[in-house]
């Protein structure tokens, strides 16, 4: 393939013989007249599109290899080699050698890059942040209690209470089970003239969500 005629992303998904397949088989449900063969082709569609996703998703990070192989390997040593710093391709782009450079300190390299760091003279880029962690269930009075008593002291807290996604979630799941409307603004919403609801305030996404579950893996279902 010339270098011309690589297609872009967008041609390439619609030239892809199997996106158009894919693509042809939810078309084709709206030509069935029987709902249960609506179904049965919509299944059969989201079980091709979902195999599709997969085999994308591999070869994407198959490309992303590629790229980082010619990025910081092949193209920068055979420049070297070629003893060149730049060169052409044919659509007049210019290929360059640059510096990258990324740092980053993990959880494991903490306290002893801190220690470097400030060894060195460079405290300056460290941003302190000291937080006081209280037992799950602590009472709002009883956190309120300890900022006062910090900000008596001289210093600034902040409140970065927060709720782990997973276990909000397990929450609003409860909730919605149990038959509780998160669409109804509370009393005390209405009070404050907050008019948000629940489900807006701890950004509620529910659908539902179809699945394929293959031969192998289901159970059997039992009869009623």
């Amino acid at each position: 393939m010339e270098y011309e005629e690589i297609p872009s992303a967008a041609q390439y998904v619609n030239g892809s013989k199997f996106i158009k397949i894919v693509k042809e088989q939810f078309d084709s449900v709206e030509k069935q007249k029987d709902t249960l063969k609506k179904l049965a082709v919509l299944g059969q569609a989201l079980d091709l599109a979902e195999r599709l996703q997969t085999a994308v998703e591999e070869q994407l990070v198959y490309v992303k290899g590629l790229v980082f192989l010619a990025q910081y390997k092949l193209i920068p040593d055979l420049m070297d080699e070629a003893e060149v710093p730049f060169f052409g391709l044919k659509d007049g782009s210019e290929v360059n050698v640059v510096s990258d450079v990324k740092a980053n300190i993990t959880k494991e390299r903490r306290q002893a890059a801190l220690d470097w760091l400030i060894e060195k003279g460079h405290s300056g880029v460290i941003k302190w942040e000291v937080s006081l962690p209280l037992d799950k269930g602590t009472s709002p009075a009883d956190v309120k209690k300890r900022m006062a008593e910090l900000k008596a002291l001289g210093y600034a807290p902040t409140d970065e209470s927060t709720v782990h996604a997973q276990t909000l979630s397990a929450l609003a799941r409860e909730l919605l089970e149990a038959g509780t409307d998160l669409n109804e603004r509370s009393e005390a919403m209405k009070e404050r003239n907050d008019e948000r609801t629940p489900a807006q305030l701890i950004g509620l996404f529910h659908r539902r969500k179809a699945v394929i579950v293959k031969a192998k893996t289901k159970k059997t279902r039992k009869k009623k």
